[in-house]
């Protein structure tokens, strides 16, 4: 046996509108949970964006701290030879002196020259 049952247009109606206070609480509910999704992937996209800008940061740290090491030898060295390069001037400055005193004690001066002759000249070869 059959049973029809028969709906007018109001009733359908009535039925399909989301006038339901169920209704609205569970178009709340899944507009939540969309929220909710959206949030959670946008946070966990900036999550694996920050921690690859920090290994970035840390590699870019190491490589300055080596730079430091480097710098810091080679700012040795040149102090190293900028000693060495004035203990060679100072040796030399000293040694022309000694000539130069040598010179003065064995070579006699113009001046005692000329007292002693009139019309003279010193050659040095």
């Amino acid at each position: 046996m059959q049973h029809i049952i028969y709906i007018s247009q109001t009733q359908v109606a009535q039925t399909a509108s989301i006038d339901n206070p169920l209704s609205y609480f569970l178009y709340f509910i899944l507009l939540v949970a969309v929220i909710s999704l959206v949030a959670f992937l946008i946070i966990k996209k900036d999550t694996k964006t920050i921690s690859r800008l920090k290994n970035d940061i840390a590699a870019q740290e190491k490589q300055i701290a080596d730079y430091k090491q480097v710098s810091t030898a080679k700012q040795e060295e040149l102090s190293r030879i900028s000693q060495e390069y004035e203990t060679a001037e100072n040796d030399l400055k000293a040694s022309i002196q000694y000539a130069e005193r040598i010179q003065r004690a064995v070579i006699p001066q113009f001046n005692d020259f000329k007292a002693l002759f009139n019309d003279c000249f010193i050659s040095f070869s």
